[in-house]
């Protein structure tokens, strides 16, 4: 399989999962999901949180040293604090 073809199924797919995501929110209705989006957007913080932990702390935590990676964490803290 070509890296193109492979490239676009995987972006198909995330596309569809994208869709897939929606659909309950759809189906709960205008007046629920409004009343349902706080839980919604934690769940999606706290998978994001395990995403940023798992994919991008743990893989630099082994490649640089713990305090690097602590200043370049807290300093993408202070950036995302000043950019609200």
């Amino acid at each position: 399989m070509s890296d193109a073809l492979l490239l676009t199924a995987i972006a198909a797919g995330t596309a569809l999962a994208t869709g897939l995501g929606a659909l309950p929110v759809i189906a709960l209705g205008s007046e629920r999901a409004r009343a349902a989006q706080g839980v919604l957007s934690g769940l999606a913080a706290g998978v994001m949180a395990v995403a940023a932990i798992v994919g991008l702390l743990k893989p630099a935590a082994e490649q640089g040293s713990a305090a690097t990676v602590a200043a370049a964490a807290a300093a993408g803290v202070v950036a995302l604090v000043l950019s609200r």
